[in-house]
């Protein structure tokens, strides 16, 4: 279970709203004195025989000042942002509550900015963006947004990995994958680097493979299973293993990861997890594939692509189609 992320503004919101009330009521102050004479209106008063007018005076901005710092501070401790894998709740209200929640749909991407002058006094906007929503999550005058920005991000991962968890009835087991057809989060490959036509080592293999493996991880997430063909049919690791200084599950992974690394990136390597499962006394291995918290391209000598899952196909997108992809 995710524990909730409580978020208050900063204190600094507190000095800027008393900044903009006291010029408010300054204005307002002396607009009313051009209007109206307080010392005249005070004097007509019975009071005014018992309290002078300036201590009258004293007394009322006192307890104005009072109310107002009050009523400040206590807008400001009651204003409370809760954030949930599931959802954004704001709180705010001092005598009438207020409760607003704002349902996410994943996968997330959480983003903060902060202003010229804002960077100074460490605040700024916290942003979520999730599917579904046009326009992002905006929390604003939050302190140490960046902060915030990897707690919710880690937030989200860990619920998006306990969320794929194996539902009943889903295709989790090789046996259970091996039944279904190649669709949008399933992706068979023969081999990882091994041309079986040519009967040599071929890089562009493990190109397509990345290729899948980000696309999925831009997709929401699925399966990608080396050592079966197009049609289902069981072919195995050796030739990939014959290809490795350690021709077993490990060098396998090894050899993996530093593709990953190279194509994709280290920091979206937490995303998958390889296994391997064995049928026919054949050794497979299930890339299982998390959706990513960002946007994962997958790098060339010609420069970074973006990939997508489009029914049981990789596709590439061009830069406008990328950012429309990303923002929606």
């Amino acid at each position: 279970m995710t524990e909730p992320i409580l978020i208050r503004r900063s204190p600094i919101v507190i000095i800027k709203d008393l900044i903009l009330l006291q010029l408010v009521l300054t204005v307002a102050y002396f607009l009313a004195a051009v209007l109206a004479n307080y010392g005249e209106l005070y004097h007509t008063l019975s009071v005014s025989d018992i309290i002078s007018y300036e201590v009258a005076k004293f007394f009322f901005i006192a307890v104005a000042e009072f109310f107002l710092l009050a009523f400040i501070f206590l807008r400001w401790l009651y204003t409370v942002y809760t954030i949930r894998p599931s959802a954004v709740v704001k709180e705010r209200g001092i005598i009438i509550k207020k409760r607003e929640i704002i349902p996410v749909a994943h996968p997330v991407s959480v983003f903060y900015e902060y202003a010229p002058l804002s960077q100074i006094f460490a605040y700024g906007t916290l942003g979520i963006r999730t599917m579904g929503r046009e326009k992002p999550i905006r929390l604003t005058h939050i302190a140490n947004p960046d902060l915030y920005s990897r707690v919710i991000s880690e937030m989200m991962q860990s619920h998006a990995e306990e969320s794929m968890e194996p539902a009943e009835g889903a295709p989790v087991s090789l046996d259970d994958l091996l039944k279904t057809p190649e669709r949008e989060n399933l992706e068979f490959k023969s081999t990882l680097r091994w041309d079986l036509g040519a009967n040599k080592v071929n890089r562009e293999l493990e190109h397509a493979a990345m290729k899948t493996t980000a696309a999925l991880l831009n997709s929401g997430g699925g399966h990608l299973v080396i050592g079966v063909d197009d049609a289902g049919a069981v072919r195995g690791l050796a030739p990939d293993y014959a290809t490795l200084k350690k021709p077993n599950p490990d060098g396998f992974e090894n050899h993996f990861t530093n593709i990953f690394k190279e194509m994709i990136g280290a920091e979206f390597r937490r995303f998958v997890k390889l296994s391997f499962p064995k049928t026919d006394n054949k050794p497979i291995c299930i890339v299982q594939i998390l959706p990513a918290a960002k946007p994962a391209y997958v790098r060339f000598d010609r420069g970074e692509i973006f990939y997508i899952r489009t029914g049981n196909s990789t596709t590439a997108l061009q830069v406008s189609e990328a950012a429309n992809y990303i923002r929606s």
